[in-house]
């Protein structure tokens, strides 16, 4: 059955709502590995700890911050693209105007609040219990990263000030660029686009391996960006074809669907057991830096997450799940809970260290995180976000008519 264009557009806007459920407890999982990896994992008991980062375990998911990051950028793909699939052109002023108010705005408050955290904090010894994320950030912010910062879109010290911060430079620089990708490939087959991704993501491999492009803490070189455009691309192909999918999966018997939720969960929580077999392999033949395994494993997550996402479009389960209030409540913070747990971590970390239980710290710290999320989200985001659509207001109409923006 074939909808119509108001249909489709009331069928979409309902999972789009999903989608945001998807963001938010990816969000989660990023701060449950901040505050395991980076902590609790120096008092854990021995079989929790393994529990939780043995590469073969399941509960490891709750651990796989990097998988999490990746469904990211799958998403803003998705979402980025539908205005411009469904109405094949773009009003790029106004579509730069309210990504800069969705996506700078926030972030820029968060640098703010880290940057008042570590004037409380600045003179913090290392703690030798703890991850050198914890150790190494905060030691001595000069201005010109400060600089670095407020540009965002250039090469940082991206371990300076807020350490997830790596990923929103990509994100906002393949904002920049990506209506054009979009209109470049909504008409290209999917394994054109696909190929060029791959090409793409191929080019940032390859600056891992030869050095043309250097960076300071986590990967921000251009050439990072575009192995990252690739899984927007791969987010544009789930959005052009989002409606033949869903049809395609709805028509699945119910033994074959759990087949693709257990193959979701395997390649998106085990991407990087062959990664480690295939440096065991070719480091007896060349030495390539971790950084290109760990480029190659995304690829096999982007898998995983393309098939949780096809879940979340498709199933009634799911439906159910996802759109309960706790579910859309972290779709809602799901950025600044990003941006401002870490931030938060070390500040608690830094001041209360010795006098507070490690582990009630870290719950002291996920709590302060989702209502400070809250209030950013409340008090920041909404203002800013409308700001974009008011100044936008007589010069985009599809957002308007339907797609909310993107996170």
């Amino acid at each position: 059955m074939y909808l119509s264009f108001v249909e489709e557009w009331r069928f979409m806007k309902e999972r789009l709502a999903q989608l945001d459920s998807l963001r938010g407890i990816a969000a989660v999982i990023v701060v449950l590995t901040h505050l395991i990896a980076n902590a609790l994992i120096a008092v854990m008991p021995g079989f929790l700890r393994q529990a939780l980062t043995a590469t073969l375990s399941p509960f490891s998911v709750l651990t796989n911050g990097r998988a999490a990051v990746i469904s990211f950028f799958i998403l803003s793909g998705f979402v980025l693209s539908l205005p411009i699939l469904q109405e094949g052109r773009i009003h790029y002023s106004s579509y730069l105007v309210r990504r800069f108010f969705r996506l700078y705005i926030p972030y820029l408050a968060a640098i703010a609040l880290s940057l008042i955290f570590y004037s409380l904090c600045r003179h913090h010894l290392p703690i030798g219990a703890l991850s050198d994320d914890v150790n190494h950030t905060w030691l001595s912010i000069h201005p010109s990263v400060i600089w670095e910062h407020i540009i965002a879109v250039g090469s940082i010290h991206s371990s300076e000030i807020d350490v997830v911060i790596w990923s929103l430079v990509h994100e906002m620089r393949i904002s920049i660029v990506f209506p054009f990708v979009v209109l470049l490939l909504k008409d290209a087959r999917w394994f054109y686009s696909i190929a060029i991704g791959m090409a793409l993501s191929a080019l940032g491999i390859a600056n891992s391996y030869f050095h043309w492009q250097t960076y300071e803490g986590m990967p921000t070189t251009l050439f990072d960006s575009l192995h990252y455009l690739n899984f927007f691309i791969i987010g544009m192909l789930l959005a052009k074809h989002r409606m033949a999918i869903i049809r395609f999966y709805t028509n699945l018997s119910r033994r074959i669907r759990i087949g693709v939720l257990a193959g979701a969960f395997i390649f998106y929580n085990y991407a990087i057991a062959p990664v480690i077999v295939l440096k065991e392999v070719v480091s007896k033949h060349a030495a390539i830096e971790w950084a290109s395994y760990m480029m190659l494993g995304e690829w096999i997550t982007a898998i995983g997450v393309i098939g949780f996402i096809v879940i979340a479009l498709s199933s009634a389960a799911a439906k159910k799940l996802l759109t309960r209030r706790a579910p859309l409540f972290l779709g809602n913070i799901s950025y600044s809970l990003y941006l401002y747990h870490f931030p938060i971590m070390l500040l608690l970390i830094f001041t209360l260290y010795g006098a507070v239980p490690l582990t009630l710290l870290m719950g002291i710290s996920f709590t302060l995180s989702i209502g400070i999320s809250y209030i950013s989200y409340r008090w920041i985001e909404k203002p800013s976000i409308a700001l974009g659509r008011f100044l936008t207001r007589e010069r985009k109409k599809t957002t308007e008519a339907g797609y909310p923006a993107a996170n």
